[in-house]
C-alpha cells in the first residue's frame, strides 16, 4: 500500500510462511538494501531507520501497528483483515495529507509556523483556477508515475543482464549495448518528464499573475526608487529595478527597508546591518538570486517570521545537522556550514546560521520568480509555499 502520497515508499506485508516457502527473494531484498545504504553512504547519508517525516509531523511517537494481521482460516489460508487494515489505511492518508497541506497542530498545541502555513493555504486556496490546477496536476502526477515506472523496469532489466555478465552467462559487448540502450531511453524519460513540468508551469502562470499584482504598483515603483543601486552598467541597474519592482508587487511591499544593492563579491548575499544586497556575479543569467535575497530581507524585517521558520525546520529535521556538502554533493561549501536533513525541495531550505536566520523564506521567495519554478515547489513541498505566501500576505 502507498506509505507517502505521490510517493514511491510502499509499507508490503510479509508473512514468515511465505519465507518459509520460499515465495519470498531474501537475496534481491538483501542486495537491494545494501545498494540503498552504499548509495546513501556514498553521499554522506545515513538511513532513517525511525519514524518517518510524515508520522513525525503528526506528532507520532511510536512506530504505525501493523495494517495487516495473519489470521487463519478453516481452510488453512492466511486472510488480512480487511475492515481493520482498511480502517488504519484511512488513517494514514489522512495523517498524510494533514501533514503535506500543513496541518500540524498536534493535541490542540499551535506551532510558531501554523498560522503562517494556514495563511498561506487560505490565500492559495482562494486564487482563481486553483481546483483547475490541482485536476491538471493529478493527472501530470500520473504520467511522470508511469515514466518513472518504465524507467525502474528497464534499470531492474539492465541490472539482471549486469547479473549475467558478472557470472560469466552474457557477452560484454552485448551488456554494453544493454547500457547505451538504457541511457537512451533515460534520456527520452528525462525530455518527457520536462514536458510535463512544461504543462504544469502553464497550469500555474495564472495562478503566479494574481500573486504578482496583489500588491500597488505605485508602492512597489516608490520603494525600488527609495534603493541606492550600484553596479557597472545602466543596463544591469535597470534590470535590477524592473525585478524589484515585480518583487515588491508580489510581496506586497515587504522587503522593502533595503536602502543599497551593490556588487561585493562572486556569492550574492543579504545584510540586514547594512540593509543591503550583494548582487553577486550571476544576478543576471539567475533571476531567482534577487528574489531570494529580497526574501531574506523579508526575514530580517520580522522577528516572529524568523522565529517561525526556524521552528519549521527543525520540525522537518530528520537528523541532527550534517554538512551541506556532504548533503548536496558540492564541494563549494565550507566545512563550518551546516543543515538540517529533510525532504526539502532542495537541502539548503535546512541551512541553520548562528543567529537564528534561515533559508526558508528566501529559497519560497526564489521560487516565485517564474510559473515552472513555482510550480516545483507547490508540487515536491506544497508546505513550504504556504509557508512563502504566509509570510508574505501576514
Amino acid at each position: 500500500v502507498p506509505f507517502h502520497p505521490y510517493c514511491r515508499c510502499v509499507i508490503a506485508p510479509m508473512s514468515q510462511r511465505w519465507i518459509d516457502a520460499g515465495l519470498v527473494d531474501e537475496a534481491w531484498s538483501r542486495r537491494f538494501k545494501e545498494g540503498a545504504i552504499a548509495e546513501l553512504e556514498k553521499q554522506g547519508k545515513k538511513p532513517n531507520n525511525g519514524l518517518s517525516p510524515f508520522e513525525k509531523m503528526n506528532g507520532v511517537t511510536k512506530p504505525p501497528k501493523p495494517l495487516f494481521v495473519e489470521r487463519q482460516s478453516r481452510s488453512g489460508v492466511i486472510n488480512a483483515a480487511p475492515k481493520e487494515a482498511e480502517k488504519v489505511m484511512r488513517q494514514v492518508r489522512q495523517n498524510a495529507a494533514d501533514a503535506l497541506l500543513g496541518n500540524r497542530a498536534v493535541g490542540g498545541e499551535s506551532k510558531p509556523f501554523d498560522p503562517y502555513i494556514a495563511k498561506g493555504r487560505d490565500y492559495f486556496n482562494s486564487l482563481e483556477g486553483v481546483k483547475e490546477l490541482d485536476e491538471s496536476l493529478a493527472i501530470l502526477r500520473e504520467k511522470v508515475a508511469a515514466l518513472e515506472a518504465s524507467e525502474d523496469s528497464k534499470l531492474t532489466a539492465l541490472l539482471k543482464a549486469q547479473e549475467k555478465w558478472q557470472a560469466g552467462k552474457l557477452d560484454v559487448e552485448v551488456f554494453k549495448k544493454k547500457v547505451v540502450q538504457y541511457e537512451q531511453f533515460s534520456d527520452r524519460v528525462y525530455l518527457k518528464k520536462l514536458k510535463v513540468y512544461e504543462e504544469g508551469a502553464a497550469a500555474m502562470a495564472p495562478l503566479r499573475e494574481q500573486i504578482l499584482a496583489r500588491g500597488s504598483a505605485s508602492t512597489a515603483k516608490a520603494l525600488v526608487e527609495g534603493i541606492e543601486v550600484n553596479v557597472d552598467k545602466k543596463s544591469e541597474e535597470k534590470f535590477l529595478r524592473g525585478q524589484l519592482q515585480e518583487i515588491f508587487r508580489a510581496s506586497g511591499g515587504k522587503g522593502g527597508t533595503i536602502q543599497s544593492i551593490e556588487y561585493v563579491e562572486p556569492r550574492a548575499s543579504a545584510s540586514r546591518e547594512n540593509r543591503s544586497i550583494n548582487t553577486g556575479d550571476s544576478f543576471k543569467e539567475c533571476p531567482e538570486i534577487m528574489w531570494h535575497e529580497v526574501g531574506h530581507h523579508i526575514e530580517f524585517e520580522s522577528e516572529s517570521l524568523r522565529l517561525a521558520a526556524k521552528a519549521w525546520i527543525e520540525s522537518r529535521a530528520t537528523g541532527a545537522p550534517e554538512g551541506m556538502a556532504a548533503l548536496t554533493g558540492n564541494s563549494k561549501y565550507r566545512d563550518s556550514e551546516k543543515a538540517y536533513p529533510d525532504s526539502f525541495v532542495h537541502p539548503y531550505v535546512g541551512k541553520i546560521y548562528s543567529d537564528g536566520v534561515t533559508e526558508v523564506v528566501s529559497v519560497g521567495m526564489e521560487h516565485l520568480h517564474s510559473p515552472s519554478a513555482m510550480m516545483r515547489l507547490y508540487w515536491d513541498d506544497p508546505e513550504h509555499l504556504f509557508f512563502t505566501l504566509g509570510a508574505i500576505v501576514d
